[in-house]
């Protein structure tokens, strides 16, 4: 959930750049923190890294989410996670 002060931002940024620069914005973040994921896991870079990219990647996320709507998200991380508690080694666990 976005506060209203995020709200003005992303509205703002919108206006500014317009959805074909947030979109591939949008993309670059999300490929730095894919990247740094690996990189952690890796053991070549420390956590703090992975917050930096993975909070740039959510705000872009949140970005999309109020360009495109959210609830067309909301529809597709119910879906998803309900196919997530269907894997035998978690459902077993939400018993």
């Amino acid at each position: 959930m976005t506060t209203k002060f995020e709200e003005m931002v992303f509205k703002a940024a919108m206006e500014l750049w317009g959805i074909d620069k947030q979109g591939l914005v949008c993309a670059e973040e999300l490929s730095e923190a894919s990247a740094s994921m690996s990189r952690y896991l890796n053991n070549k870079c420390d956590i703090e890294q992975v917050y930096e990219e993975l909070s740039d990647a959510q705000i872009m996320i949140d970005q999309m989410k109020r360009y495109f709507g959210n609830e067309g998200f909301e529809r597709w991380r119910k879906r998803k996670m309900d196919r997530l508690a269907q894997v035998p080694e978690i459902s077993a666990k939400l018993r």
